[in-house]
């Protein structure tokens, strides 16, 4: 039975070979909704109500469509802060908000059937103050959602990088020194790595991560701004910016842990980046560290398209993202950035913005193209007619391609299918 079954599916599928690209599904989220943070599955996003210029945090799923969360700063006090994210499984969501008597904008952490916590004190930390009705600023959230990431302020006007929680209250951070600001932009899974960027003497942002509370400048160049945007859940992988010296603005960068140091990787630009003028900046990682998402500026002024970097497929444009995937994006829409990427490396954000409508916010969803990709490497070859073959002699439920519970010919046939029509590589 194992040479009868194997010699058919080699007799019409003897050759390695992938496709094009891995389709895409793609749901529009909202109008004026700008997302910034999704959780690690894909199926909660949270972001900033922008078109109406409130900045209100919002939270969003497939059955509740965008719910405002409340406690925006900027109608009552004419300012906001910060960027919201949301916890691994959908249900915390920080961001900048008002404080409990309206005066303040604070720390906040909003969980799924209490609401909203906020820090109406000003911290116990050193030469901690309210500065122009501002006690601190939210950036980011650890994915167990214990922990807030952000700022601070001093009452010399200075940001001191700090973690927040509800039950704990603010835990400052290390600093370069008594006049250099900083901020923590986002966590791993505990809480225990952040990363954000510290200030340099001539005022340049360094990229930089804190590991148990103890810091580390992982550029030191004073060039413009550069920063750690985001984090893995084990605290292994690091995306931001460094500065370019061959290209001469600040480039998308990947920092892996080695165990003894950070590595760091500097991305490519997309074609058209004008040398000097031109950026990319990336936003966002998944858990393996192989999807990276971002923008990228061609040059002065508002000129940017989204980006997604995958280790075989290099940095590309999300329309091509998308193009390639089947699915052409309405002409009236221009895509901005690339702002956030599931920890499961399923989903991504894109915000676009149009002359009617305004800004509005997309999630794309990867589809598996590929069920006779066994092994998961994204080539068709030999080995996944051996597990294959394997499989279904073992009455392994995983090579039932057709799903309707039992293994027959009608399996192999979908194997030989979907072996013949070509596996993608997942982008």
């Amino acid at each position: 039975m194992n040479l009868a079954i194997a010699s058919v599916i080699i007799s019409v599928a003897a050759v390695p070979h992938r496709a094009t690209a891995q389709p895409v599904e793609v749901e529009f989220i909202g109008f004026g909704a700008a997302g910034t943070s999704i959780s690690a599955d894909g199926s909660v996003v949270a972001g900033n109500m922008i078109n109406d210029t409130s900045y209100e945090t919002f939270r969003w799923t497939e059955s509740t469509g965008v719910v405002r969360l409340g406690r925006a700063t900027v109608p009552v006090l004419g300012r906001g802060a910060g960027t919201p994210d949301v916890s691994y499984d959908g249900t915390r969501v920080s961001a900048t908000v008002l404080s409990s008597d309206n005066t303040q904008l604070t720390f906040g952490l909003w969980t799924d059937g209490i609401g909203w916590q906020v820090e109406d004190a000003i911290p116990m930390g050193p030469e901690a103050a309210s500065v122009d009705q501002s006690i601190a600023s939210t950036w980011g959230l650890s994915g167990d959602g214990t922990t807030v990431t952000g700022f601070y302020w001093t009452n010399n006007a200075r940001a001191y990088p700090a973690t927040w929680s509800p039950a704990g209250g603010a835990v400052p951070l290390e600093r370069p020194g008594p006049l250099d600001s900083c901020r923590v932009n986002d966590s791993n899974y505990d809480g225990t790595v952040v990363g954000g960027w510290s200030e340099h003497a001539d005022g340049s942002w360094l990229p930089t991560v804190w590991n148990n509370g103890v810091m580390t400048v992982l550029d030191p160049t004073p060039a413009g701004v550069n920063m750690v945007n985001a984090v893995s859940a084990d605290g292994e992988t690091l995306v931001g910016s460094t500065y370019s010296a061959e290209r001469g603005h600040q480039v998308s960068t990947i920092w892996n842990w080695d165990g003894a140091a950070w590595n760091a990787t500097q991305l490519d630009v997309l074609p058209g980046t004008a040398f000097l003028t031109g950026l990319c900046e990336a936003s966002g990682v998944s858990d393996d560290g192989d999807l990276v998402v971002g923008y990228n500026r061609f040059q002065f002024g508002p000129n940017s398209d989204g980006f997604v970097w995958t280790p075989g497929g290099g940095v590309r444009n999300v329309y091509d993202v998308l193009s390639d995937g089947g699915y052409e994006l309405p002409p009236s829409w221009d895509i901005l950035d690339a702002t956030a990427v599931s920890a499961d490396g399923s989903s991504f954000l894109f915000l676009a913005f149009n002359s009617v409508d305004g800004f509005g916010t997309f999630r794309v969803t990867f589809v598996d193209p590929c069920p006779a990709d066994l092994d998961g490497n994204g080539v068709l070859n030999l080995d996944d007619i051996d597990a294959f073959v394997a499989g279904f002699l073992a009455g392994d439920l995983a090579v039932d391609l057709d799903g309707n519970g039992t293994l027959n010919v009608d399996d192999i046939d979908a194997f030989v299918s979907a072996f013949v029509a070509g596996c993608s590589e997942s982008e």
